[in-house]
């Protein structure tokens, strides 16, 4: 115990139960803070579900639907803390049933995924501006992976040739 306690501080997860009879959510001080709680608070799971970007609920509510039937819960999505800022959480957990396969409780992690989602949304951006500029020069442009495979032509290698990409790969 003493060592999975390590690795999950290590980690940086923040764990959570929820009894679905009660609806509690009994969590850990990790949990707490990725959620943007000052302080431990009693929660339930509508409590945590205020949270959601609303954008986002679907995702959620997806998530534990399929929970419900699987076994495995994962998602990832937005969250509102209440200062306004928005976060990125994923989430995944371990459904256990009853006799009946009644959802009896679930136990899971949580993890802060904001600099991962917005790394992702400065490369994105980043390539966006680069084909932008790549597509509106009359300079025929293509890039190569590591391989020598072809994987980008700008619009102008295109209109020249005629070519559809497929052609050109050919």
């Amino acid at each position: 115990e003493e060592k999975l306690n390590i690795v999950i501080d290590a980690s940086e997860l923040g764990t959570w139960e929820i009894d679905m009879k009660t609806t509690e959510v009994v969590a850990s001080d990790r949990f707490y803070e990725i959620s943007g709680y000052k302080s431990r608070i009693k929660l339930t799971i509508g409590d945590t579900a205020k949270l959601i970007h609303l954008d986002d609920l679907h995702k959620r509510e997806e998530a534990f639907r399929k929970a419900y039937e699987t076994g495995l819960l994962y998602y990832s999505c937005r969250i509102v803390w209440n200062d306004t800022s928005v976060h990125w959480i994923e989430c995944k957990g371990k459904v256990f049933y009853d006799e009946q396969r009644n959802p009896l409780n679930i136990i899971g992690t949580i993890s802060d995924i904001t600099n991962e989602k917005n790394n992702q949304q400065i490369l994105l951006d980043s390539e966006q501006k680069f084909r932008l500029l790549a597509d509106s020069m009359p300079q025929h442009i293509w890039t190569a992976d590591t391989e020598g495979n072809l994987n980008y032509f700008n619009q102008s290698v295109f209109n020249y040739s005629g070519l559809t990409l497929e052609q050109i790969i050919k």
